[in-house]
């Protein structure tokens, strides 16, 4: 890399990123453990800010060159593809400190679109710079992949909880996923609020809305969940892990009273 005049060294001021990712699953990436001054400096200069986006504002579409990947700061967002028929399918929800734009990766275009599920913010990894720099700092390459392993990781084991599931346990895997994830980032894993809607987790999920609604309300009869609109409060994480194995849930409730 040249030092010197480098428009990479003008692109951002990475220290109000620092604090954030400290406390976040990301910092990994972000802070390397044992990092020079040197590198630091680097790192100092190529991260940015996005402006707000708004509640349904698009951060990047199917078929948009590949300029940058994008940590979440705020919010969430949702990934999604188009059917044949011109429909909506929904193929993943990122949170703060999750990476997106993956997508892109093996042909340079991405081929899905993100979307924000509410107000949202992401800090922008300009991929050109990204890679050069990973060149000269091992400790960020090796921080960069790892995160992109745990991405993959979350994606499979989501998939395998939830294929061949009823719907009751489709959601009940959902729920410890997301569970996982906040926990993950230092958030709460037993209480968090679901910024999509019904149907967008059933779009998700291969339900209809009334499906995921009865699915909510049998997890609430059984005293496995309490729920205030998008509210979750996670009561018994053992008996969710039961119906995900398909095991009645009357044994979920003897443990939850045990």
């Amino acid at each position: 890399m040249k030092r010197g005049g480098s428009k990479l060294m003008k692109l951002i001021d990475f220290t109000s990123l620092r604090a954030t990712c400290a406390e976040c699953s990301i910092a990994a990436l972000c802070l390397p453990h044992g990092i020079s001054k040197p590198d630091l400096d680097l790192l100092n200069a190529m991260v940015r800010k996005s402006k707000p986006i708004a509640k349904g504002a698009v951060l990047f579409r199917a078929g948009d060159a590949l300029d940058s990947l994008f940590l979440g700061r705020s919010g969430s967002l949702k990934v999604q593809l188009q059917t044949e028929s011109g429909e909506e399918q929904i193929v993943g929800f990122f949170l703060p400190g999750e990476l997106m734009g993956l997508d892109a990766l093996a042909t340079h275009k991405h081929t899905c679109t993100a979307r924000a599920l509410e107000l949202s913010s992401v800090c922008i990894l300009p991929y050109d710079a990204l890679s050069e720099i990973c060149s000269h700092v091992p400790a960020l390459q090796e921080s960069f992949m790892r995160l992109i392993g745990q991405e993959i990781t979350a994606e499979q084991e989501l998939l395998l909880s939830i294929n061949r599931r009823q719907a009751v346990g489709r959601v009940a895997a959902f729920l410890l996923a997301l569970s996982h994830r906040y926990q993950r980032l230092h958030y709460s894993p037993r209480e968090f609020r679901l910024s999509m809607s019904r149907y967008e987790l059933g779009n998700y999920l291969g339900l209809t809305i009334e499906t995921v609604s009865r699915a909510v309300s049998r997890l609430q009869q059984d005293n496995l969940i309490a729920v205030d609109r998008r509210s979750i409060h996670i009561l018994n994480a053992d008996g969710l892990h039961d119906i995900c194995r398909g095991e009645p849930v009357a044994v979920s409730m003897r443990r939850s009273h045990a």
